[in-house]
């Protein structure tokens, strides 16, 4: 494999997750539900960007994005709060030290929104290793959808055939298959490793630990 890239989910994967995101999602609900855009329950185990995906058919262009501008100022409270407490993941620094060592671009993409993600980079100081951030602001639909993804590459110059994406979620795989990019699912978030591979990823690593291994099976000429 020509690897030129590498991408990484944000929280759960380069750092800890620990963000309410029940809480925060609950109350998008309830906006969902207030705005008649459908009856959406609480207890169904969906994703916000599923949640609207599912209403964006039912809305002009301009009320998508007025819909959209509302949810991540919700999600944003929840997020900026996280982004004060919590910590790099064990061998997050070694992981983006390695990559970086091999020539290899690298990249952020995440649902979270800049004001979070940035507050998360500055605070845990390894924004020099990061070549580019994509957050949700930055395309009209999130992962699962692999627009963010697509986004990336544009911003690297560089074809998905060179890219791997490292995430802890399902829909960092799923995503990562929407763009046509390599996928490695990591089970440090909060989805269990059983459950990651039923969404069958490219590659399963257990831990950050792992990516150095990785890249020396990938990268013909990877240097330690």
């Amino acid at each position: 494999m020509d690897l030129r890239a590498i991408l990484f989910d944000l929280d759960g994967t380069l750092t800890k997750y620990s963000l309410d995101y029940k809480l925060s999602r609950e109350k998008v609900i309830v906006e969902l539900n207030r705005l008649n855009l459908g009856k959406f329950s609480y207890t169904e185990k969906v994703s916000i960007s599923i949640l609207l995906r599912r209403v964006e058919d039912k809305m002009s262009n301009g009320k998508y994005k007025q819909l959209l501008t509302l949810v991540n100022g919700i999600i944003e409270e929840y997020e900026v709060e996280a982004a004060s407490q919590t910590n790099l993941m064990p061998f997050a620094l070694e992981a983006l030290t390695a990559v970086k060592k091999n020539d290899l671009k690298t990249a952020i993409v995440t649902n979270n929104g800049k004001a979070a993600s940035s507050a998360v980079i500055n605070r845990l100081n390894f924004g020099h290793l990061i070549d580019t951030i994509v957050t949700r602001e930055d395309a009209e639909r999130w992962k699962p959808d692999g627009a963010t993804i697509r986004e990336a590459l544009r911003r690297l110059s560089i074809k998905p055939a060179n890219v791997i994406f490292i995430g802890d979620s399902i829909i960092d795989i799923q995503a990562a298959k929407d763009s046509n990019v390599i996928s490695v699912a990591l089970p440090t978030g909060p989805t269990n490793a059983k459950t990651l591979l039923r969404s069958e990823p490219d590659y399963a690593i257990p831990s950050l630990s792992e990516v150095p291994l990785l890249l020396e099976m990938l990268k013909p000429s990877y240097s330690k």
